[in-house]
């Protein structure tokens, strides 16, 4: 009997096991964003991106996705310095004092391994009295993915120069 139940119980721990693997396989599975080191930032007319802060409603000064207009965009990803092609896919595509709050914008940054869908809604924008200004402020949702591998999440950003 004894016997009986030590194979019970090894069957069912190997069951328990195995339909469990895709669960705990996903949560491994999800890529890491990790913000980019001060040496790899540019400082030029483009747009850039922040992790939201615990609170939910500030930006954090960690930039982790950033592209100059016309390059390629950098992201760090599991440890990796990244560059992808940046495409609009979609949205305003407006000139930044024409735009208004509440404008969307879509973009596909793709490199040999990665997807990055990058959706964003135009939060602050210049005053019209506002001479000089060419950046606007953005909320955007960010959709990383690589075969079965995915992670998304929210940020801040802004585009301009």
């Amino acid at each position: 009997m004894l016997k009986q139940n030590a194979s019970f119980y090894s069957s069912l721990f190997f069951l328990i096991v195995f339909a469990a693997y895709p669960f705990f396989n996903a949560l491994s599975a999800a890529p890491i964003v990790e913000a980019l080191p001060e040496s790899e930032i540019q400082y030029t007319c483009g747009c850039n991106f922040q992790f939201i802060t615990r609170k939910g409603h500030e930006h954090s000064e960690a930039t982790f996705l950033q592209w100059a207009y016309g390059e390629d965009a950098m992201m760090r990803i599991d440890g990796k310095l990244v560059r992808l092609k940046v495409k609009e896919t979609g949205g305003s595509s407006k000139n930044p004092s024409d735009l208004s709050v509440g404008d969307t914008e879509k973009y596909e940054l793709t490199s040999g391994e990665w997807l990055v869908k990058v959706r964003t809604t135009t939060t602050q924008v210049c005053k019209p009295e506002t001479s000089g200004c060419e950046a606007y402020g953005l909320r955007a949702r960010i959709q990383l993915m690589a075969g079965k591998d995915k992670v998304s999440f929210d940020a801040t950003g802004a585009c301009g120069c």
